[in-house]
């Protein structure tokens, strides 16, 4: 089983921080306004975006960050 380190509420903001600064840096206006929470290493994502693929590389993207060990994805994509 993997360990986890619990994060103090300042970590966890700091991790939300670092979440939302790498989902600006993807280059996708929508990602830039999805809100994030992060609860004992999982980051829950919500938020409206235009296509599956931001959608998509949204999550990806909050994999990659350091500390999180989940993503619940809450991601609605607009219907066109």
């Amino acid at each position: 089983m993997e360990s986890r380190t619990v994060l103090s509420a300042a970590g966890e903001s700091a991790l939300e921080r670092r979440i939302q600064l790498f989902l600006e840096s993807v280059g996708h206006d929508s990602l830039r306004r999805l809100q994030v929470r992060v609860d004992r290493g999982v980051a829950f994502l919500t938020g409206h975006v235009a296509s599956f693929y931001e959608r998509q590389l949204a999550i990806s993207a909050c994999q990659r960050v350091p500390g999180v060990y989940q993503v619940s994805d809450a991601i609605e994509v607009d219907s066109q």
